[in-house]
């Protein structure tokens, strides 16, 4: 892997192998929500659709969860991608080879947690759809959305906190 034109080798902790269990757990769960969600639906006491379709329920109606685990694997797959990709170097910072090594495990930690939590929404969302589809209520946001939102915007902050200790930044000359 590079930096720039450092090379640097790629570094993989155990909060990683720990995220990477977490976001299989999740697509899991995406996934099994796909079946339970057809369970649901097709019994008579629990389901709305079943009231107003009765057995012949529509693939339409109650489908489109299949999306949840599809944008699932999408994520995984662009984080493990963009993980390995050649890192681009900040354009206000001089990277060195003292601190490419350093912005390199910052990039992919920080690639990590936002796949973590860009799949719990995605496990999130698929639940909000059950419960639409189940229950046909028109609440289709909660205070988890607003938390993980939150928190994505606290994981690019710390990511541009640790590069401005590791990085020098540029002098600009100023030309009279």
């Amino acid at each position: 892997m590079k930096v720039g034109e450092f090379k640097v080798k790629r570094h993989y902790s155990f909060v990683q192998i720990f995220i990477d269990l977490a976001s299989a757990f999740m697509i899991y769960l995406c996934i099994s929500s796909i079946f339970w969600l057809k369970e649901s639906v097709f019994s008579p006491p629990m389901s709305a659709l079943y009231m107003a379709y009765g057995e012949n329920i529509p693939f339409s109606k109650w489908g489109a969860v299949i999306v949840f685990p599809i944008i699932a694997f999408l994520i995984f797959a662009a984080s493990v991608v963009l993980s390995f990709l050649k890192k681009i170097p900040p354009s206000k910072y001089v990277l060195n080879e003292q601190n490419a090594q350093a912005y390199s495990n910052i990039a992919n930690d920080t690639i990590y947690l936002l796949r973590l939590v860009l799949l719990f929404l995605c496990f999130e969302g698929s639940g909000i759809y059950s419960d639409f589809v189940l229950t046909a209520r028109s609440d289709l946001f909660n205070k988890t959305i607003i938390f993980s939102l939150c928190f994505i915007a606290l994981i690019i902050y710390f990511f541009r906190t640790r590069l401005n200790k590791i990085a020098e930044k540029k002098i600009e000359s100023y030309k009279k």
